[in-house]
């Protein structure tokens, strides 16, 4: 269930809450062309997977994902799960005059550095949060302010990147898997001659 959310040129933002975790595609593998996700976990918490590393997260763990990173959620404890999806397309960067951010969050390897806790940065992020969670709630539509508090949101998620935590294991199976996927599937298939 969607609570509020933005959605304009430069970026998209959703707060969903569900209530039993019945709305989530549980491990399901995906990912995005050209766009960055970022995910806070509000309340909650779930396995998520990201390449072929598995992320136990929790409540105030933001994921970090960037463009093709194959990524599914993995249904965990029972009980509500609540979370925040910002998704920001790379033309966002150039359009926003911050490439240097861009190209820092670029700066991993992939399934790497992926997670931070809130609580271990020096940054106010999940305030950050509440800050876009507010906006969307009052129905702002203020492109510069929401871009000036995004733009924001990503320094400290870059500034953050020290303190994100290693608690990921490997799962080889999923690696194995999406190394077939990227090895063989690249062509552009029709399902019609």
């Amino acid at each position: 269930m969607k609570i509020c959310g933005i959605s304009n040129d430069f970026f998209t933002y959703e707060h969903k809450y569900d209530p039993d975790y019945s709305n989530i595609n549980s491990g399901v593998l995906h990912s995005h062309i050209d766009v960055f996700e970022i995910t806070y976990i509000v309340e909650g918490n779930s396995d998520f997977m990201i390449e072929n590393a598995i992320y136990p997260v929790v409540k105030d763990d933001v994921l970090i994902l960037r463009p093709d990173e194959m990524h599914g959620v993995e249904k965990e404890h029972g009980g509500k799960y609540e979370r925040i999806n910002l998704y920001i397309p790379i033309k966002y960067f150039q359009l926003c005059g911050c490439g240097e951010l861009l190209d820092e969050l670029y700066d991993r390897d992939a399934a790497k550095d992926n997670v931070i806790n809130v609580n271990t940065s020096s940054y106010r992020i999940k305030e950050q949060f509440e800050r876009l969670d507010e906006y969307a709630k009052n129905g702002e539509t203020n492109n510069v302010l929401l871009q000036c508090v995004v733009t924001e949101l990503i320094y400290m998620l870059v500034k953050s990147r020290g303190s994100a935590h290693s608690k990921a294991y490997k799962n080889e199976y999923v690696g194995d898997i999406i190394a077939y996927i990227l090895n063989n599937l690249e062509k552009n298939w029709r399902l019609m001659r």
